[in-house]
């Protein structure tokens, strides 16, 4: 179910902040992409947008979504992105610019929903405010709520990947059906799996959160904790119906991911929903790129690195990990393997060596993020027995 009120503007009971949700139309549904036209009338944010796509998602969404909103006397120009880059948010700036769009409908999985985000954003900066509504094709992770943007930058001849800050999304479509498909195609088969284990990995985020607030009186907001805590027990809770490839286990991940988006949109940052995992997934990504070499899928490196996270901390920091019997190794395992989500270093192609050297470098990536691994730093013989024992399971 959706954990939050769409559009909703509050003041905290638990943190005393002031908290605004933004978004304003979520459409989780069979044929969801039928329903773009009532959606974009019924936000009376005008008649003229861009629809912001890769080659793949043109096909698959983006011709569809063009025909319905012509017929629906929208004024309709769409572009081709090729990767989330300064060149290809520049591209789709200027298309904003030049066409006088009212708003911009990212149609895809999250490197194009990212560049979609990242241009209207910067387009608003110098020209009229530009809504950006998602339209997302996959369930890989929660980027089609979120609004930060992660993007390749180049500074002196290095490429790197970087977190950019932007406006979340007044609406987010998923087709069910669309998603549905991604699961029977074996190319695609393993986009749900890894959104699992996106959310899964937050269960490590929200005990360094915890952790940061304890002992260095970072900001905590219980509300927001307990907005991704509801996140990863939906998906757990139906394991079975998302394994199944049931729309309604389908629609409740989805619904986890998007709450999770909005989580982060009421902290001001990832910090609900990010910590020592993503490190680890964030520093294979560094050296893949160093190393020119494919980046790995983001939610399989988080579930690989939740499970080396909750082992480090029931070694060393037992009175901070979670109590329950559905957040223990065993069971974040089990529910892996049911989900079809890879769970060991070598199911996601990486060297022992290369995650070795993940664990004991990723705290520098920020050291400013408190964390499991910079509370207890491994060095390089406890990172490897952590991979040992999760090559084991």
């Amino acid at each position: 179910m959706l954990r939050f009120k769409l559009d909703y503007r509050f003041k905290c009971n638990y943190c005393g902040r002031e908290h605004y949700t933004y978004i304003k139309r979520v459409i989780v549904e069979p044929d969801a992409i039928e329903m773009i036209g009532e959606c974009l009338k019924e936000l009376n944010i005008g008649y003229k947008g861009l629809i912001v796509q890769d080659i793949n998602t043109k096909r698959i969404a983006g011709d569809r979504l063009k025909q319905i909103l012509k017929e629906e006397n929208f004024k309709v120009y769409s572009v081709i992105i090729e990767r989330p880059d300064e060149k290809n948010i520049n591209k789709v700036e200027s298309e904003i610019i030049r066409c006088g769009v009212d708003f911009v409908l990212g149609v895809g999985g999250t490197s194009v929903l990212d560049v979609a985000k990242a241009a209207a954003w910067k387009a608003s900066k110098f020209n009229k405010k530009i809504p950006y509504l998602s339209f997302s094709t996959t369930a890989a992770n929660d980027g089609l709520s979120s609004a930060a943007a992660s993007i390749y930058e180049e500074k002196s001849g290095v490429e790197n990947k970087v977190s950019k800050a932007t406006a979340p999304p007044l609406a987010v479509i998923v087709d069910l059906r669309i998603i549905l498909k991604t699961l029977e195609n074996p190319a695609t088969a393993w986009m749900i799996p890894a959104g699992c284990g996106d959310i899964i990995g937050k269960l490590t985020a929200l005990k360094d959160w915890e952790m940061g607030k304890r002992e260095k009186e970072e900001y905590y907001c219980e509300y927001i904790a307990g907005l991704t805590k509801a996140s990863i027990d939906d998906v757990l809770k139906n394991s079975e119906r998302i394994a199944a490839g049931e729309l309604e286990g389908l629609r409740e991940q989805v619904y986890s991911l998007i709450s999770s988006g909005v989580a982060m949109i009421l902290a001001g940052s990832s910090r609900p929903c990010s910590g020592a995992e993503h490190l680890f997934s964030h520093y294979l990504d560094l050296y893949a790129i160093k190393k020119g070499l494919p980046l790995g899928r983001h939610g399989e490196q988080v579930a690989v690195g939740e499970r080396l996270m909750a082992l480090h901390y029931i070694k060393h920091n037992l009175e901070g990990w979670w109590k329950e019997a559905k957040y223990q190794p065993e069971a974040i395992l089990q529910f892996f393997k049911q989900v079809k989500c890879p769970y060991t270093i070598s199911q996601i192609k990486i060297s022992k060596e290369n995650a070795v050297e993940a664990l004991v470098n990723a705290p520098l990536i920020r050291p400013e993020r408190y964390t499991i691994l910079h509370k207890k730093p491994l060095n390089k013989k406890e990172a490897s027995s952590l991979v040992n024992e999760i090559e084991a399971g």
